[in-house]
């Protein structure tokens, strides 16, 4: 997340967030960190000015984070009504005077346990599910900050609609990436759904591979299906979740999501496109 830098004489700042722009359970204590580099030739004027704010229907209310210096941290409400969010921002002063802010917006997890944040490569075109097409190998995946191969996307639904952002084609692949952090060592499963082919890496280990032609369901009742359930194996902290998913013909969606052993919604792991 970068700081909106209007003139090259501004500060710049990059905030940093485990779960900012993707979700924290309720109760969950929240940690920012921005990263501040003066303007060329000036210096700033003292730290971050936090400030954060919960944005629930027409209501607005300010949280008063914890704060020293650079980083700061608060804890997400328990009361958020549905499609509420919360809103951390950083203001920072050149010496100069001149001003810069970055934001992170941190939502409470779906009721339906849908991933609908995730980084996401360009298409590669003229390729299947079986071509290793990324750069450095599938299994060796790991975003890095500021990578431009990658950018954040937000779903609304709980399919991922990969041919409203991406260039279609009648062979193409493209990759989707997410940190699930998990509180402790766990087993469980991941549920998930393409209407094509799709393959999946769980820390650089491949743990499903399945060429499919299927129809998706609308976004109703029967699309909470989960027709491919692998089991996963969850380490303390954080785990890279990779998908690849195909389209030999049709919507190019698909749709994910961490559930227990017996199909539960895995409810106390932590969701973020954000960089460790």
């Amino acid at each position: 997340m970068a700081g909106e830098i209007i003139r090259p004489t501004q500060p710049s700042i990059v905030l940093r967030a485990p779960g900012a722009g993707d979700v924290a359970l309720p109760g969950a204590v929240v940690a920012l960190k921005a990263d501040l580099t003066a303007p060329p030739g000036g210096a700033l004027d003292g730290g971050c000015a936090w400030s954060v704010t919960v944005l629930d229907g027409l209501m607005s209310r300010l949280i008063e984070p914890t704060s020293s210096g650079d980083g700061a941290s608060f804890v997400m409400p328990v009361d958020l009504g549905p499609g509420a969010r919360v809103e951390a921002a950083c203001y920072a002063k050149a010496a100069s005077g001149a001003t810069a802010v970055a934001r992170a917006t941190v939502r409470r997890p779906d009721e339906d346990g849908y991933i609908r944040n995730w980084l996401l490569s360009r298409s590669f075109q003229g390729k299947t599910l079986n071509d290793n097409v990324w750069p450095g190998g599938e299994a060796a995946f790991g975003p890095k900050p500021g990578d431009p191969a990658l950018w954040r996307i937000t779903s609304p639904t709980r399919y991922v609609a990969l041919d409203q952002t991406l260039s279609p084609g009648e062979n193409a692949v493209a990759y989707a990436f997410v940190w699930v952090d998990s509180p402790e060592d766990r087993g469980g499963l991941l549920g998930m759904l393409s209407d094509d082919g799709i393959a999946a890496w769980l820390n650089g280990k491949e743990i499903w591979r399945n060429k499919v032609s299927r129809a998706v369901p609308a976004d109703g009742p029967e699309a909470l299906r989960d027709l491919d359930l692998p089991k996963i194996e969850l380490k303390k902290g954080l785990n890279g979740l990779l998908l690849k998913v195909d389209q030999t013909r049709g919507e190019w969606r698909f749709k994910a999501r961490i559930l227990n052993p017996d199909g539960s919604i895995m409810r106390d792991v932590g969701l973020t496109t954000g960089m460790p």
